[in-house]
């Protein structure tokens, strides 16, 4: 039982993790949000889930004013630092990462393998860490922990220039070490279960076994009662 309470502590933990994720992402992401729901299309390295393409894109307003691409980089005499822009990478994979879990499985394995093939010819660090997110997914078929592990070691071992996108490689890191440890504890639960049911045959036909041997005794001493008789 101390096993299965660590391991539902864990497991809140992570909701935990993810809830906090999509509170910071909702900050600075409305934008973005708006843009993926209207397109679902990769721009500026980021690719979005498949399924929201299928959504009516909104009419733009007449005399709308131009909204400036955050992907793209700041606009001439605009203020953005490059720390902002960062911040702004972070958010946009956040939402990612949000919306990611909410597919259902047959839409999550095609996002799977859209972003495969994005992957053959974009090696960006964007989509380094969208096929880890996807990779990490615990309960999707594809879920592969040791690859979505080798997809972030680049950029956690990068030491100059750091990339602006390791916080997010390094949360990913410590969520795939979290799954790894309940894992192990499902495996050892799983063993110590199995160990359980396999002692407890061998008492069961130890059990019949003595059962067998009482009867045969009483049918031996009842037959040795009528003899004399």
């Amino acid at each position: 039982m101390t096993r299965v309470s660590v391991l539902v502590g864990r497991c809140a933990l992570l909701a935990a993790f993810a809830a906090a994720a999509s509170a910071s992402a909702a900050s600075g992401s409305t934008e973005f949000s708006a843009w993926v729901a209207a397109t679902g299309v990769r721009k500026g390295s980021v690719h979005t889930p498949i399924v929201l393409s299928a959504k009516a894109a909104p009419q733009p307003a007449e005399n709308a004013p131009v909204k400036i691409d955050v992907a793209a980089g700041p606009a001439p005499g605009s203020m953005e630092t490059t720390n902002e822009r960062a911040l702004s990478g972070i958010d946009k994979l956040l939402t990612y990462f949000e919306e990611v879990q909410k597919l259902t499985s047959p839409e999550r394995l095609q996002e799977y393998e859209l972003l495969k093939r994005t992957w053959n010819h974009d090696r960006s660090e964007y989509v380094r860490l969208q096929l880890a997110m996807l990779l990490s997914v615990p309960d999707s078929t594809f879920h592969d922990g040791e690859r979505a592990q080798s997809l972030i070691d680049p950029i956690l071992k990068e030491k100059s220039p750091r990339s602006r996108l390791r916080p997010i490689a390094y949360v990913i890191s410590i969520l795939l070490a979290a799954q790894h440890e309940a894992e192990e504890e499902m495996r050892v639960l799983k063993d110590a279960l199995l160990d359980e049911a396999e002692r407890n045959r061998a008492l069961e036909q130890k059990l019949e076994a003595l059962k067998t041997l009482e009867k045969n005794l009483i049918e031996r001493e009842s037959g040795n009662s009528l003899k004399t008789r």
